[in-house]
């Protein structure tokens, strides 16, 4: 940061996880114009937003649609910001449909190999859904639960998040949240461009979108 403000630099765009993010908007302290990536709930500084949340709701809602009421949430590294925002949605639908949520799966990383490791120490059959915090760790979940003959969705459902370029070829093909990130990337240059000119700028934040695959069809969720 130092060295970014000595060389004046017009505009900072901050993108971070982890929640030492504010310690440097409070660095910077209007020195300069501050947007950041960080799914802060402060819109005033955040080009984003919470849409890890907003997705994360949409893929509860659809797996409690289905009739799923045994829903498992796999997170990602608790100390990331769309992890902790990703877990708080599972919680927040799971209690608004009046169903107890199973105890959380933490992933050491958003990787195959971390959603292998919940997979091999999860009980089978003690749900009948999964909310993967991310594809990647679906992919290694669903992976290594095949390897123990549980096989999706012919025994459980299992949503993701990212909408990864491969989701759509894995076996299952899978069930995600869609983010632009192109567009988020737009959005956030758009504001620090606008911050600099005082010109006003309609920051239209891309809207995430549910993508229904194979997934989470096939299995009787009533029996859930």
């Amino acid at each position: 940061m130092d060295t970014l403000l000595s060389m004046r630099v017009d505009a900072l765009i901050v993108g971070s996880p982890y929640d030492s993010i504010k310690r440097i908007i409070d660095y910077v302290d209007g020195a300069v114009p501050l947007v950041t990536l960080a799914e802060l709930p402060d819109k005033a500084v955040d080009a984003v937003g919470p849409y890890s949340y907003e997705a994360s709701c949409a893929v509860m809602r659809h797996l409690i649609a289905l009739g799923h009421r045994r829903i498992l949430h796999i997170s990602g590294p608790s100390d990331r910001a769309q992890a902790v925002a990703r877990r708080r949605a599972y919680e927040a639908e799971m209690a608004a449909a009046g169903l107890e949520g199973l105890p959380v799966l933490e992933s050491r990383e958003w990787n195959a190999a971390s959603g292998a490791e919940c997979a091999r120490r999860v009980e089978a059959g003690s749900f009948s859904a999964v909310f993967a915090g991310s594809d990647t760790i679906a992919l290694g979940f669903i992976s290594a639960l095949r390897q123990r003959g549980f096989i999706a969705p012919r025994d459980y459902a299992i949503a993701g998040f990212d909408d990864m370029p491969d989701a759509q070829f894995m076996d299952p093909p899978l069930t995600t949240a869609r983010i632009d990130f192109e567009r988020i990337g737009e959005v956030a240059l758009r504001r620090a461009v606008a911050d600099v000119t005082g010109v006003s700028y309609d920051d239209d934040a891309p809207r995430p979108e549910l993508v229904v695959r194979a997934s989470t069809a096939g299995y009787l969720g009533a029996q859930g």
